[in-house]
């Protein structure tokens, strides 16, 4: 049977359950008021109490015999077995479930237990007796979930290797927060060591609870007892076992996944400074004449693995180091005089850069937009790696407002969307370059020539 189906049957047999308890509670009042009214409600509530249960076991491969078996089917149905399920957790959960049965079955009891009285007094018993559970049952659930906060252990780490170096970060640098450990730490000691001290005084405590409740009841103190008792411990041990069950493993899920998180970040800054590493090796760096492309293919793929670890990185972490990388580059420009010397660094920050290009390209809006060199540096060097049609007007007019190292980056982004993006943005590309060719403050053969070639290569592609 398809999982609808299954769904759609569950939801029947609880229907049919109400249909049931509604027939009964209209048949006990017909019986008590002697009304015609209540009867004929009642005889109608059965009625169709009894045809959709009929339908329920009339569907075929089932039976009368069968309706444990269905009931339990269609209950795994609506509430599967976790994936991760353990010994542990299945043992955790039929006690979890022990205690719900006794707390329904107590629900039982107050509705029996207030059948006695007329149906004016019923419903003000039973609606008491209701509410009073409901009380005790929070509060043994708020009791239950302090003394059931797991603890977190910090600060116990693993001494660094021999020969480690000493400024090697440490994912103890960062903790979690664990005020509500402490809280509920202190309050289990205090209301242990308070019931402790006041014992003698707790059977006085408790009658006077008592006597404030009973009224409620018709003053009848052992059954509002039993009522605070059961359903105080039942939601004591609720409380304990649902902490225990759930939060235990909300709060390992949430360690798992900031841890890596942090390991996806380091694995990222590994990816960034290798990048950098290859790219002051690179022979032709610090020439922005000679024919060598800015983006190489293996800082395309470098772009491509940091895109994949980023979706287990902080997004905020990757946005961090792209402002970082801007501050650099405008202090290298600042502070080191025109040379090959800085070009090599300045296209160094550069590169690193363009490994970000595909992790956050999602940047680019404010990037574009920053009054910071080093954001725009940053969002040129992003569309060196992936052409967004978006920003080629942009890009032509990078010559007339930025310094040539951002100028010269700007007419190799323009050349790499002339050769990857689709026909129908090759009009747009192509007017660009031309006005980067023609915006161009002060002359730059490098950039000429880059911008004469994007100009030749997009003409062919539109079949020029």
């Amino acid at each position: 049977m398809p999982g609808i189906e299954k769904r759609a049957v569950f939801t029947g047999v609880i229907v049919a359950l109400l249909l049931l308890l509604f027939a009964a509670t209209t048949v006990w009042l017909a019986t008590t008021t002697g009304s015609g009214y209540f009867g004929a409600l009642g005889i109608i509530g059965l009625i169709v109490a009894l045809a959709v249960t009929g339908g329920f076991f009339m569907a075929p491969g089932t039976s009368v015999s069968g309706f444990v078996t269905r009931w339990r089917t269609e209950w795994r149905q609506a509430f599967p077995v976790p994936a991760d399920d353990d010994e542990v957790m299945r043992d955790t959960r039929w006690t979890r479930d022990t205690f719900l049965l006794i707390a329904n079955a107590g629900f039982l009891a107050i509705f029996i237990y207030a059948l006695q009285w007329q149906p004016p007094g019923f419903a003000r018993i039973f609606g008491s007796g209701l509410m009073i559970a409901m009380a005790a049952m929070v509060v043994g659930i708020c009791l239950g979930f302090l003394f059931g906060i797991p603890r977190t252990l910090q600060g116990i780490h693993p001494p660094p290797a021999a020969g480690a170096a000493a400024d090697t970060a440490s994912p103890a640098t960062l903790g979690v927060n664990t005020n509500l450990e402490q809280i509920s730490d202190w309050l289990t000691k205090i209301i242990v060591g308070l019931g402790l001290i006041n014992l003698d005084k707790l059977p006085r405590k408790v009658d006077n609870l008592l006597v404030r409740l009973a009224p409620s009841l018709a003053y009848d103190k052992g059954f509002v007892l039993a009522i605070v008792t059961g359903y105080g411990v039942c939601g004591f041990m609720l409380g304990y076992l649902l902490t225990r069950l759930y939060l235990m493993r909300a709060f390992t899920l949430a360690d798992q996944v900031r841890a890596r998180a942090v390991e996806a970040s380091k694995k990222i800054e590994q990816v960034i400074d290798q990048t950098g590493a290859d790219k002051a090796v690179d022979p032709g760096i610090g020439k922005m004449g000679s024919d060598q492309a800015p983006v190489s293919d293996k800082e395309r793929a470098a772009a491509k693995s940091v895109q994949y670890l980023a979706e287990a990185a902080n997004s905020d972490t990757l946005r961090q180091r792209v402002d970082a990388l801007a501050r650099e580059y405008e202090t290298v420009r600042a502070s080191m005089p025109p040379s090959d010397a800085r070009t090599q660094r300045m296209e160094v920050i550069a590169s690193k850069m363009s490994a970000l290009g595909l992790a956050c390209h999602d940047l680019l809006p404010v990037l574009a937009a920053s009054p910071s060199p080093g954001h725009r540096l940053a969002a040129v060097s992003f569309l060196e790696v992936k052409p967004d049609e978006n920003y080629v007007p942009w890009l032509g007019e990078r010559p007339k407002v930025e310094r040539r190292f951002i100028a010269y980056h700007a007419a190799w982004a323009l050349r790499y969307a002339a050769a990857q993006l689709p026909a129908h943005d090759l009009e747009q590309v192509k007017k660009a370059i031309e006005v980067a060719i023609r915006e161009g403050k002060e002359e730059d053969s490098a950039r000429a020539k880059i911008l004469e070639e994007a100009l030749k290569l997009v003409t062919a592609r539109m079949g020029g």
